[in-house]
């Protein structure tokens, strides 16, 4: 199969993913159907929301640490809403250094779901992937969590790396 039809075809599966609603990847695959592989052996990836002390606007770094670097990163951004707002969400330097772009969608839930993804086979450095900008709307001394759900990352070839995650905190001061 040739790159161009595979990078095809790993974008259309991304499209596809970030147009459900339902965190679903789309379709009604047929009750015998069998389950998906396992990742293969392509390294592992972690996504990591680093916690932040602050008030009024702030910025949550999100982090990737990986042994064999994703050309590609989709997940769901989960926050605590009582006390944070959010406002935007940017390509961090890992990103761009690697010509991704960040692609996001307020889910039905209040999620945001976030593709970091590119044109190209270009893989993604250790580094900040994503800064995710918030208002702080609660109480000096408050705790808002900031997780990360369902996280997914693939390699160059669109085969998937298997993914973990560390969720982060924004305290008010």
């Amino acid at each position: 199969m040739s790159k161009t039809l595979k990078s095809t075809l790993y974008l259309g599966v991304l499209i596809v993913a970030f147009g459900c609603s339902n965190g679903s990847s789309g379709g009604n695959a047929p009750a015998n159907a069998p389950a998906p592989a396992a990742p293969t052996n392509n390294g592992t990836a972690n996504l990591a929301v680093e916690s932040v002390t602050n008030n009024g606007q702030v910025t949550v770094p999100i982090k990737l640490t990986s042994t064999n670097n994703p050309a590609g990163v989709q997940f769901d951004l989960r926050f605590d809403s009582s006390k944070l707002t959010f406002d935007r969400l940017t390509a961090g330097p890992a990103a761009t250094a690697a010509v991704k772009t960040v692609t996001q969608r307020v889910q039905p839930n209040g999620d945001i779901r976030v593709l970091i993804i590119g044109m190209n086979q270009n893989t993604i450095a250790d580094g900040t992937v994503a800064e995710a900008v918030f208002t702080t709307t609660g109480n000096s001394g408050d705790t808002a969590a900031v997780e990360l759900i369902d996280v997914k990352a693939s390699d160059p070839a669109a085969k998937e790396v298997a993914s973990s995650k560390t969720d982060g905190t924004v305290t008010i001061q």
